[in-house]
């Protein structure tokens, strides 16, 4: 098994965040895009939760997943980035989204090809869970493996996995948001991405 890649979805190969903010407008209106980034400060299906905004990710999924397949785009960049790492690493998708409107995106943007699997929200809304699940079917350490990320969430529980993680600073939360959090480093373009993703392997 070559070294694994565990990639984020929404806010690092997709530019999700204006119709992922729409979509949960929708259901709690008067939230504000500086309130929805907060909560991917933590795993936002139990951020919902604590704070009580009265919604489930079915709720929400009803309303994004028809966005994600007649409006959603990549980042300029990313798809041709995932498509030379493929010749390199071994790569998962572990996203708090729908799994089956993930695989739809990656087929219409012709990437579906460069990903072992596509574990969403659907397969369990823990990333933690799904870290577990992904070193048992793929037969990884943690060692072996680097979690990409746009989310100070995300880093606490790759962390928790002991799974190292880059952070975009294109996606959901801010440089100035992402510092806080622990990652090896933090990016600013898929180039920038790709030298950091080969230094991390570098033994």
């Amino acid at each position: 098994m070559k070294n694994i890649l565990l990639f984020d979805f929404d806010g690092v190969i997709a530019n999700s965040f204006s119709l992922a903010l729409y979509a949960f407008q929708q259901l709690v209106p008067g939230a504000t895009a500086e309130m929805y980034r907060e909560l991917y400060s933590g795993n936002i299906n139990q951020m919902v939760k604590e704070r009580n905004l009265g919604i489930t990710s079915k709720q929400f999924t009803d309303v994004y997943n028809p966005l994600v397949l007649k409006e959603l785009q990549p980042f300029d960049g990313m798809v041709e980035l995932v498509d030379e790492l493929r010749n390199d690493f071994s790569m998962v998708i572990i996203t708090s989204s729908d799994s089956h409107t993930v695989k739809d995106f990656l087929k219409k943007n012709a990437i579906s090809h460069a990903f072992l699997d596509v574990m969403g929200t659907d397969v369990d809304p823990s990333k933690e869970r799904k870290i577990d699940l992904a070193s048992k079917w793929f037969e990884f350490h943690p060692k072996e493996s680097l979690f990409i990320t746009d989310t100070l969430g995300d880093m606490h529980e790759a962390e928790k996995k002991s799974v190292p993680s880059i952070g975009v600073t294109w996606g959901f939360q801010a440089r100035e948001t992402l510092i806080h959090g622990s990652a090896k480093a933090l990016v600013d373009t898929p180039e920038e991405l790709h030298v950091e993703i080969n230094k991390h392997f570098v033994k």
